[in-house]
């Protein structure tokens, strides 16, 4: 019979639909497992933003380092829940400014840690900007060593400069002591 082949074909071709999206949800399931793994083990932290600046992931560094529940913060503007002034103005001035342009700061903590944050624009296949990611460094040692070097310079500077002006201060007077001078005087 026609009509139970035509049927017949219609559920095969069903369960074959059928089998394949289940490899499609378990493909897709292990990529978002991985996603997951890659972001909690990360050491940066890293923020997920709507293009209106509504969080939609964060990872367990950025969780400790801006002290909120990213779980709790989904759907949220990073505004109410990151109490941070210098991440909040980067974001919002990147929000405001309406091009979607990659945009760096630095984030100065109360106990002097500081973070470098990358906000990069995401678009999506059309080309939209459909959100936002931050992704921030520890650059504290950097910071630390970058002062370090300058106060070696500036003590440097100092101790070449004492001797230099003392030597310098005892010719003068050398010379306002003195009125006349041989050849191998002045030279000396």
């Amino acid at each position: 019979d026609t009509g139970e082949l035509d049927t017949l074909h219609i559920i095969t071709g069903q369960l074959a639909l059928g089998v394949s999206n289940a490899r499609l949800f378990t493909r897709v399931r292990s990529e978002q497992q991985q996603m997951a793994a890659i972001l909690s083990s990360s050491g940066d932290a890293i923020i997920g933003l709507d293009a209106a600046g509504r969080v939609q992931l964060a990872n367990p560094a950025a969780e400790r380092a801006f002290n909120f529940d990213a779980k709790a913060a989904v759907g949220r503007p990073l505004v109410e829940v990151a109490d941070n002034e210098a991440l909040n103005t980067g974001v919002q001035a990147a929000l405001k400014a309406g091009v979607a342009q990659p945009v760096a700061f630095e984030i100065t903590f109360m106990d002097d840690s500081v973070l470098f944050c990358n906000l990069s624009p995401i678009a999506d296949p059309a080309g939209q900007l459909s959100g936002w990611v931050a992704v921030m460094q520890d650059i504290t040692r950097f910071k630390e060593t970058e002062r370090m070097k300058s106060d070696m310079i500036l003590t440097a500077s100092h101790d070449l400069r004492n001797p230099l002006n003392l030597t310098l201060g005892a010719l003068d007077l050398l010379n306002k002591a003195t009125t006349e001078w041989s050849a191998l005087q002045k030279e000396a």
